[in-house]
């Protein structure tokens, strides 16, 4: 059917049209695209394929990260264990010289051997021997010789 436009003198055709090649290769008609459970299934898909490649380069940036950070941490324990061989380096070669050294020597009473310690940021040096060796032949040797009463009398 034909409508004609009698100011321009023009035909408008209403007939339905034949379908398009354009209309043909879709899987459903344009019209019937946005219905919202197609919309559902696309927004879907979109999210899982989203999802799926956040998952992936999480996965790849933290096994990158855990191998950084531990590579950090061994370089930390080495320089860590480095500095505290030097200074345990420093504290025997203070040890030679104060053994080394005479006058300390003779003045402290310490042997050949000693104990060396650490605390608080002080060296406490020790004689290995105990300080009260000897002590219990020299009480016998005393009572044997009458020498154990007491040097004061009794408190009242």
């Amino acid at each position: 059917m034909k409508i004609v436009n009698p100011a321009e003198n023009s035909a408008i055709d209403t007939a339905p049209h034949a379908a398009t090649s354009l209309d043909t290769d879709l899987p459903w008609h344009w019209t019937e695209a946005l219905t919202p459970s197609r919309l559902l299934y696309l927004f879907a898909v979109v999210v899982i394929f989203f999802a799926g490649i956040g998952w992936f380069t999480y996965q790849l940036l933290s096994d990158n990260l855990i191998a950084r950070e531990t590579d950090s941490l061994h370089a930390i324990s080495e320089v860590k264990t480095n500095k505290f061989k030097r200074w345990v380096h420093e504290r025997r070669s203070d040890t030679e010289v104060l053994a080394g050294n005479a006058m300390l020597g003779a003045r402290s009473g310490f042997g050949d051997v000693v104990d060396l310690q650490a605390k608080n940021g002080a060296l406490i040096l020790r004689n290995v021997t105990a300080s009260r060796a000897g002590w219990a032949e020299a009480f016998k040797g005393m009572a044997a010789a009458g020498d154990d009463h007491l040097v004061h009398e009794p408190a009242p």
